[in-house]
């Protein structure tokens, strides 16, 4: 051991040496290794990389060089080989990353996932085990001890700036050359429509830093205030030449996770049709295919495309617009639509609140309520955690009985969600010709998963093919499930087609055979159905959609909507955020009683997710039933008073709401 340890000090001393000589050389050396780890990684196999690298030379030569420059930046500080290790570690960390990443969603690891990191901490354990967390936060300690550890102790470079300056600008100079060179030759371009592919075709640390340094949709030319009021102009043209009578009937969109009709798999067969309702349903209403932005992920941006009409693709590449922009900014979408028109809007997920920020988001969108499981009622959940779809349905009827008027419900499922277990889990139903056995027991899973999502689509449409009131239902898929599929093995559509269906208890049109629609047409193509004509994107899907300018037209309403002068929001005073609050049941405190070291908390609408403060202190909290919750353990000062509140509370903590104050008593 003595002899392993002065080997390893001996070459560590010579590294050092060799570095502090040549230090540029080193670093050009070591992000031609990164730029092999990293490529390797997001390839998951070292024989891509090298194809990539003899296919692609040029483009590996830039991914090469944006690793070098960051690198070359420890030329101009004294603890040069300090910086050169972190910045090394840093590419190592978000090379891995992205390899961790791409084990579990078909996508790659972008800035934004740093962004929504806060929203996904309570389901981290869906997707990672107990030990495979320990030992990623093992290892993030020991970089930033060791990084520390080595930035007091590393010895001090002398500086030699007119020696290392023209290096630094060589490569900075080349690297500027390559990207323009690349785009010109067709070998990278804006296009981030399929991003893994893309990532793929322009190498990760290319990709990953247009995540980082382009961001939101890029100003149009021309754009200023005329544009925007020409564009509504000739709206009001439009809409004064097709003015109709508007229908308004109660309307529910149900976004079904990772939902799509799995009868169009070739060579699968099934014991049964694991969709009937839904097969159903596309014979006999409007439906269609449905272009989503993503594969196995990307809920939220199939979401925002649906609710806003605006188009993900105008975005930056791995943008989610609920994180970099509405949680602070509001943006017409369907719902502020509808709620001039006198509707009460609510939004519901049976997954927690703050997932994807939606807690801040929704009021930006309009919604005036919004009920997340942390305030839904028992909750059934699948083998992997997920809860099941058909708690939605009491809390779908509780929004449109409890308000007078007309309603809009916007709910998001979760039941079919990835990942897919690998291992036997049961089910009803059977599945036959696929041979992977692990495959297979992820497709078992997932029909017997989207065969119960069906069931809540049959309940659903059965109660309200009774109702008196009017009533819409708009059911999409936001996107494919990961289940490995490739565009072979479907029969119709593609990887990125779900299909929608608008089911109504009343006529609403006789085309049967609806248009396919991009996800942001959806909303637009409802609403003229409806014969309502309003609002800025819903207008120019519904006008110009045909025209040559349709694009650009789009790309100016977004940019004026979310990152411009909001031209537009200023005609439209009738537009503002909601004051939304959260549930369909109030949570009240009656009583609190302490009695046999046991505070005892009675009162109404509680649940798993309740928990109690006594003197704003939270406690480890016994769920009994929805009037009872009880504190063990409690030890009571006579000379004390203790006031008791509630709070309905994320797994990692977030308050979405403060319960009132009572005082607890005392029993003998």
């Amino acid at each position: 051991m003595k002899k392993i340890n002065n080997l390893f000090s001996v070459s560590v001393s010579k590294f050092k040496g060799f570095f502090g000589r040549y230090t540029a050389l080193c670093c050009l050396i070591t992000a031609f290794l990164l730029e092999i780890y990293i490529e390797s990684f997001a390839r998951l196999s070292v024989i891509d990389c090298f194809i990539f690298m003899f296919k692609r030379p040029v483009v590996f030569l830039m991914n090469v060089l944006i690793i070098a420059v960051l690198l070359f930046l420890c030329l101009f500080v004294k603890k040069s080989f300090a910086l050169y290790a972190t910045f090394s570690i840093v590419w190592i960390a978000i090379g891995t990353t992205n390899g961790i990443v791409l084990l579990n969603r078909p996508f790659p690891f972008t800035l934004s996932d740093f962004l929504i990191l806060p929203s996904v901490i309570g389901i981290i354990t869906v997707y990672l085990k107990v030990w495979q967390i320990i030992i990623i936060a093992l290892a993030i300690v020991a970089a930033i001890v060791g990084l520390v550890f080595l930035w007091k102790k590393c010895d001090k470079r002398p500086l030699s700036l007119k020696r290392d300056i023209p290096k630094f600008i060589s490569a900075a100079v080349l690297l500027a050359t390559l990207i323009p060179v690349s785009f010109l030759s067709g070998w990278i371009s804006k296009d981030y429509s399929d991003m893994k592919t893309a990532f793929n075709n322009y190498g990760f640390p290319y990709s990953f830093s247009t995540t980082v340094f382009l961001r939101g949709v890029q100003k149009p030319t021309g754009y200023d205030k005329p544009d925007i009021d020409d564009l509504l102009e000739q709206l009001k043209t439009k809409r004064s030449e097709n003015e109709k009578e508007e229908i308004h009937p109660n309307i529910i969109y149900v976004q079904l996770e990772s939902f799509f009709d799995v009868n169009y798999l070739k060579d699968v067969t099934f014991s049964e049709n694991p969709c009937p309702n839904f097969t159903a349903l596309k014979k006999d209403y409007p439906s269609g295919f449905l272009s989503v932005p993503h594969i196995g992920g990307g809920t939220a941006n199939t979401e925002f495309e649906v609710l806003t009409g605006m188009n993900i693709e105008h975005f930056s590449a791995g943008e989610y617009p609920y994180i970099i922009s509405l949680e602070n900014t509001f943006c017409e979408s369907i719902a502020s639509v509808l709620k001039t028109r006198g509707y009460s809007t609510s939004a519901m997920h049976n997954n927690t609140g703050t997932f994807y920020s939606r807690h801040l988001v929704y009021p930006n969108l309009s919604f005036d309520k919004f009920i997340p499981i942390e305030f839904m009622y028992n909750v059934e959940v699948t083998s992997v955690g997920w809860a099941k779809d058909k708690i939605m349905l009491p809390e779908i009827d509780q929004c449109l009985t409890s308000t007078p008027g007309r309603d809009f419900v916007f709910t998001v499922s979760v039941q079919p969600h990835g990942v897919y277990p690998n291992y036997p889990t049961g089910g009803s139903l059977s599945v036959e010709g696929v041979e992977d056995e692990e495959l297979h027991n992820m497709y078992s899973y997932y029909i017997n998963q989207i065969y119960e999502t069906d069931a809540f689509i049959g309940e659903l449409v059965s109660k309200y093919s009774e109702s008196e009131e009017p009533t819409v239902i708009v059911f999409y898929g936001d996107h494919l499930p990961d289940l490995q599929l490739t565009e072979d093995d479907l029969s119709k559509g593609n990887l990125y087609q779900t299909e929608y269906v608008i089911w109504s208890n009343f006529e609403l049109s006789s085309d049967k055979d609806s248009p396919d629609l991009e996800a942001y047409q959806l909303s637009a193509y409802l609403l003229k159905l409806l014969g309502i004509d309003d609002g800025l994107a819903f207008g120019i899907h519904n006008y110009f959609s045909d025209k040559n300018n349709y694009d650009y037209l789009m790309n100016l309403a977004e940019y004026d909507a979310l990152f411009g002068e909001r031209y537009y929001y200023s005609t439209r005073p009738d537009y503002r955020s909601s004051d939304m609050i959260f549930g369909n049941s109030e949570i009240s405190v009656y009583r609190a009683e302490i009695s046999d070291s046991k505070l005892k908390v009675t009162g109404k609408g509680f649940n798993r997710y309740s928990v109690v403060y006594v003197n704003n202190k939270k406690y480890d909290t016994v769920y009994i039933s929805e009037t009872e919750l009880w504190i063990e353990n409690f030890k009571e000062r006579a000379d004390k008073i203790y006031y008791v509140s509630v709070n309905q509370e994320s797994e990692h903590g977030y308050a979405f709401y403060t319960s009132n104050n009572v005082t607890a008593d005392s029993s003998p």
